[in-house]
């Protein structure tokens, strides 16, 4: 399923201060759950980011399900907010990351949950941006299959490293937003993720999800995960072609 926009500029996105903005109006939240050995390398972005003069909200270290729900809460008590951005802290975000999310909500405002396609650290390096099969299954397309121009790609679930969300997401999904799912343990060990529990609960109400392939926030390992490690991994792996078909 691919539903495909060219990227535009937008006089007021591009050209003008992020809080002179009359829509959206965004509040950026950065959950501090992880360890700070990334801080030489995120932190500039991130203080680059809040510059620019979004709102920024910063809360103390916490649990991550708590400190988003806490998050969400006090973003809903300010009416003049439209959007919430959850920027995750291990990863190195665009400077103009919230311009380049909001240029396609201010293109259209059917579009209420937004992200980049970013990428997994550790092997085969996928875009954690997915579609289920005919089957139900979740499945990763490699490389090849990805459309990288497409611009706006339409997917089932979708990672919340870089995550623009509409007030109207947070009114009509039931609180609490952010949880663990403890009823799909897999056979490893793990549970379905945070994330992908929200990614759900879109779907039971039907709510789209749609990512911006032109728009990364490398993710932090020993070295930055991006498209060209996933490239890289996929022409060393061709195995993955037939696995995925």
């Amino acid at each position: 399923m691919s539903h495909r926009k060219k990227m535009t500029t937008f006089r007021g996105i591009d050209t003008l201060p992020i809080c002179s903005w009359t829509y959206p109006k965004v509040l950026v939240h950065i959950p501090l759950e992880r360890a700070l050995s990334y801080s030489d390398r995120v932190l500039p972005y991130l203080f680059g980011i809040a510059r620019q003069g979004p709102d920024a909200l910063f809360l103390p270290y916490g649990e991550v399900c708590q400190t988003i729900n806490i998050a969400i809460d006090m973003f809903l008590k300010e009416e003049k907010l439209t959007h919430l951005l959850l920027l995750d802290n291990d990863h190195e975000h665009p400077l103009d990351i919230v311009q380049r999310l909001s240029r396609w909500v201010v293109r259209d405002k059917n579009v209420q949950v937004v992200g980049g396609v970013n990428f997994r650290r550790c092997e085969p390096f996928e875009p954690m941006a997915m579609w289920l099969t005919e089957d139900g299954r979740n499945y990763t397309n490699t490389y090849k299959k990805w459309d990288w121009d497409a611009g706006l790609i339409e997917v089932d679930k979708l990672g919340a490293g870089c995550l623009l969300i509409a007030r109207e997401v947070f009114e009509k999904i039931p609180r609490p937003w952010w949880e663990w799912d403890y009823s799909k343990t897999a056979p490893d060990g793990r549970n379905s993720s945070p994330d992908m529990r929200f990614c759900e609960k879109c779907a039971e109400n039907g709510i789209k999800l749609y990512v911006d392939v032109s728009t990364t926030s490398p993710h932090i390992a020993t070295f930055g995960v991006d498209k060209s490690t996933f490239k890289m991994y996929c022409d060393n792996h061709p195995e993955m072609d037939e696995e995925a078909k």
